[in-house]
């Protein structure tokens, strides 16, 4: 084959260097010219040796360059064969940590939850130094992110929850929610969410009380003014829609941090606190609902052409109606 990289490219010279040792050991038939003993039999299997020992040397950097390839290209399930293939081969690279990093990437574009997970794991528990020095590069060699350990421990949480990990999914949330070294990164205020939803799901209820209303809700709050003026005010098209994407989580999740601490008040009998967290809910439910109810009374068609908005009324307006039951 031409195409050195191919998979097959191995196995061809394997079937070569076959043929050639058989040639050498016996006749094979009038068809063959190259007999027992025959010098240029003898100086063919080295020419084929030769060529094995030159494959597997190029090996590595032709499947490196195929899986950035299709990396690069967005074709995750190619992507996620090649660097599988890369790890399997090579698990001794210096760029072994990359290689995780993109494949686990690329399984979970793919859907691949729990193959997303194990390959972050791995690198989190046994390639976490060599990640801390391994940037990330954009396709023209750009470095973009000095670290991907940076992000290993985010993704990590994000995929184990969509694999129905729970326990690793808790267990990353808190490190994302309790080490020192996040502190500082603008994700932190949606992984104290995450990390009190988890931790309300394994009926750790007073811990999560604690990081809906302590850690999430007064960041959010302090956060929020902030937000809404870079929302308004950044010149820059990324940023803006970053703190517009800000804006519009905290105002939909920070209602639902209210209504999860009503659910575990609810569910530690500690029903004075509950009944009234659910009358501040439904206070807030109704007002934002009013103004909703209002802008269509204003305009028929304002929720027309706006799928999310009018799906999220339906879900407000079913809310209300399940809090008002209790």
């Amino acid at each position: 084959p031409t195409q050195y990289g191919d998979f097959t490219a191995f196995g061809y010279l394997d079937k070569l260097e076959a043929l050639a040792t058989r040639i050498k050991s016996k006749a094979c038939g009038t068809k063959v010219q190259c007999a027992p003993g025959d010098e240029k039999c003898s100086s063919y299997l080295a020419t084929v040796k030769a060529k094995q020992e030159d494959l597997e040397k190029i090996g590595p950097f032709i499947l490196r360059e195929r899986a950035f390839k299709a990396y690069d290209a967005k074709e995750y399930e190619k992507a996620a064969t090649y660097f599988g293939e890369i790890i399997r081969r090579y698990p001794d690279s210096k760029e072994i940590a990359l290689f995780l990093y993109n494949a686990a990437f690329s399984y979970e574009k793919i859907n691949k939850f729990t193959s997303a997970k194990n390959m972050y794991e791995l690198i989190f528990t046994k390639y976490k130094d060599l990640a801390a020095k391994t940037p990330i590069k954009d396709d023209k060699g750009k470095i973009v992110d000095p670290s991907i350990l940076d992000n290993v421990a985010e993704f990590l949480a994000r995929v184990a929850l969509k694999a129905l990990d729970y326990e690793t999914a808790l267990k990353y949330y808190g490190v994302l929610a309790t080490d020192p070294s996040f502190a500082t990164m603008e994700g932190r205020v949606a992984w104290y969410y995450q990390y009190a939803r988890l931790l309300k799901f394994h009926g750790r209820y007073d811990e999560a009380v604690t990081y809906f209303r302590e850690k999430y809700a007064k960041e959010v709050q302090s956060k929020l003014p902030q937000w809404k003026k870079l929302a308004q005010s950044s010149r820059d098209p990324e940023d803006k829609k970053k703190y517009q994407d800000f804006v519009k989580e905290a105002e939909q999740f920070l209602p639902r941090a209210d209504l999860e601490l009503c659910k575990i008040r609810e569910r530690q009998g500690k029903w004075t606190e509950a009944l009234q967290l659910y009358q501040g809910y439904i206070t807030y439910v109704e007002r934002t609902l009013e103004g909703k109810l209002s802008a269509i009374q204003k305009s028929p068609t304002y929720y027309k052409d706006k799928p999310d908005d009018r799906e999220n009324l339906r879900e407000m307006m079913a809310l209300l109606g399940l809090v008002l039951q209790k």
